[in-house]
């Protein structure tokens, strides 16, 4: 195991040096743990970084993930963090407490602690995500799981991921074990879980969920429990709502929404309540929106937004006014749509006729860096 190497600490930024494998423990001089507010890895520290590394915040469970711009090897560098705090001034020592933890990048990283004189502490895990991968659904033949090299370059992992016909994926982390597993929506199979092992290898979960043709599927923490739950787009039979227990184990939650061709789902807070609702895109009939009651039980707002023949929906802000409205591709050489919500969950076609294409899939993005 490494020993870290102290730099220095100031106020309100401290400067200190993370290596392999490593807990550090930083002490206030307060009475009550302090909250980190930011964290970074600087270019000017970290000459072998491209550009400036910065941490995205978990708090609700202490992770600070951090994206590496290029491909890192990580057992050759010591990385030199810079970090602020809450509060008054912080003394970081470098006292090594152990913990063993592997020296690659896509395994679990250091920890260390913000602790108190009166001993009360808050731990941080730093995960390090360089390059993001993909896990591809395929019909007709095994799913397959292509790995980033940190650089945009791509090879494929060897793993050879069930026969389905597979039209959806979402990755999520499904049992609360801190990586991303995939929930596949398979065409006249039930659809299959396959949990990650840390490293990017995928296990079938052995769970069969359901029999329909399921064409879309969408993760969010749908009761307010705190794990991911699914809702599935159903090609025929009414659409389902997946619950998690919390270790990647689903149930099905009894309700059957809608009778129509769906193809593509979206989940978002809608209606401005604080809870994931449901756009649904609908094949030759009127996409619905369904709002949740915060405990996953959903209900049909009564709007029929449509009558095209879509197959995918992404949400996002697209006026700017706060709420989540919904770009929608439709096929059959028909034009995209825009829909905008009023902020309580009620669409308005945006009157906007987009291309005549056949549309399969949409994401969105600031594609021309003008946000």
């Amino acid at each position: 195991m490494r020993k870290a190497i102290l730099k220095y600490c100031i106020y309100p930024l401290a400067l200190v040096v993370l290596t392999f494998g490593l807990l550090i423990s930083c002490q206030t001089e307060t009475s009550s743990a302090k909250e980190i507010t930011s964290f970074k890895f600087l270019k000017e520290n970290n000459t072998f970084l491209g550009e400036d590394a910065i941490g995205v915040f978990d708090l609700d469970n202490r992770v600070i993930y951090v994206d590496m711009p290029h491909s890192l090897p990580c057992h050759e560098y010591e990385l030199v963090a810079t970090f602020s705090i809450t509060g008054n001034a912080m003394y970081c020592n470098d006292q090594n407490v152990g913990s063993g933890v592997t020296a690659l990048c896509y395994l679990p990283w250091p920890t260390f602690t913000v602790t108190a004189e009166d001993g009360s502490s808050q731990d941080y895990t730093v995960k390090i995500r360089q390059g993001l991968d993909a896990f591809v659904a395929n019909m007709g033949q095994a799913n397959k799981v292509w790995l980033n090299n940190g650089s945009g370059n791509y090879s494929d992992s060897g793993q050879t991921l069930g026969s389905s016909a597979s039209y959806g994926v979402a990755l999520g982390d499904l049992d609360g074990d801190g990586d991303l597993d995939a929930f596949v929506a398979n065409r006249a199979q039930a659809n299959t879980v396959w949990l990650n092992n840390g490293s990017g290898n995928y296990s079938d979960s052995g769970q069969t969920l359901g029999s329909s043709t399921s064409y879309g599927v969408a993760l969010g923490d749908l009761d307010g429990d705190g794990d991911l739950d699914a809702f599935v787009a159903n090609d025929g039979p009414a659409n389902t709502v997946w619950l998690n227990n919390g270790s990647g184990n689903y149930s099905d939650s009894g309700q059957t929404l809608g009778s129509s061709d769906s193809f593509g789902v979206a989940l978002g807070d809608l209606d401005g309540d604080g809870d994931l609702d449901a756009f649904v895109a609908n094949w030759d009939q009127a996409d619905k929106v369904w709002l949740n009651n915060g405990s996953g039980n959903y209900s049909d707002s009564g709007q029929t937004l449509g009558r095209s023949v879509p197959i995918g929906v992404a949400l996002g802000d697209l006026d700017g006014d706060g709420d989540l409205d919904a770009f929608v591709a439709i096929e059959a050489n028909q034009a995209n749509k825009v829909w905008m919500n009023n902020g309580s969950g009620n669409y308005s076609d945006s009157g906007q006729t987009l291309g005549s294409s056949i549309s399969f899939g949409v994401a969105l993005g600031d594609l021309d860096g003008n946000y």
